[in-house]
């Protein structure tokens, strides 16, 4: 008996050959590293990569999906299926690959998974929904350019590898998919990071608005403090949140706990 997709979990499994065989070849493979694939659904993937890594963990919600799968992938002696939610997985080894289909609803909360996660990750390969491959890859000055982009930016190289149609998929979405791939940077937490991504969030928080009439009074008392404060980083006293950098940020962020602002 075949498994079919659940629309309530979001479920949408890949059965296109052609951009399973690109996905895996996207994975470092040859690195050796154990890897962790994020929803399994039908075993599609999971079956093209099990024969390229020495051990596959799939982290599986659905215990329904656990059961078929625990039967397709008998024969594949180096797969562990673990039933539970992927957000409180955490990793057995020291350094993993992951890669995942992964319901466009849980895209955020994974990316946020990643940056916590992010010493113990050599690579991470996602498919995502398109509109939210744009805001993860985004730079700035581009319409796209958001929060995401830059929590995502922060710690990752970030790249949007391929595009995939509706067709791909059983059932199909109504939108078009894309595979990315986040490489971690070599940084460290950045120095009052709580506040750097409160500031940003307040940021974006009406995009079309000027960084001064979201940022006051929430965090800087008055209009001319905060034009000084810009006026002091050599910024415009116009700028927007999508016009500025994660340098820019951060800088702001110095700024205004320095003057105790926040």
């Amino acid at each position: 008996m075949s498994y079919r997709a659940k629309k309530r979990l979001g479920q949408n499994f890949l059965v296109d050959n052609n951009v399973l065989t690109k996905i895996a070849s996207l994975v470092r493979t040859n690195s050796g590293l154990p890897l962790v694939e994020i929803g399994p659904g039908k075993g599609a993937l999971t079956s093209e990569l099990a024969p390229l890594v020495k051990e596959l963990t799939a982290v599986e919600f659905d215990d329904d999906v656990i059961r078929h799968l625990t039967k397709t992938l008998k024969s594949l002696g180096n797969v562990k299926l673990v039933q539970g939610d992927f957000l409180k997985y955490e990793p057995e080894s020291d350094k993993i690959l992951l890669v995942g289909n992964i319901p466009y609803n849980i895209t955020s909360p994974v990316i946020d998974w990643c940056i916590n996660h992010r010493d113990k990750i050599a690579q991470v390969v996602l498919m995502v929904q398109k509109e939210l491959a744009d805001r993860i890859t985004a730079g700035s000055g581009n319409r796209n350019w958001s929060p995401l982009s830059i929590m995502s930016q922060l710690f990752f190289e970030t790249k949007l590898a391929f595009l995939v149609g509706p067709e791909a998929f059983d059932p199909p979405p109504k939108v078009t998919s894309a595979v990315i791939e986040l490489t971690p940077r070599d940084s460290e937490l950045p120095e009052h990071f709580d506040k750097f991504e409160f500031i940003v969030r307040l940021a974006f928080w009406k995009r079309r608005k000027q960084l001064i009439n979201n940022l006051v009074p929430e965090i800087v008392p008055t209009a001319e403090l905060m034009k000084e404060s810009l006026d002091s980083l050599g910024f415009d006293r116009r700028i927007r949140a999508e016009q500025m950098s994660i340098d820019d940020f951060l800088k702001l962020t110095e700024l205004i706990v320095d003057r105790n602002l926040i």
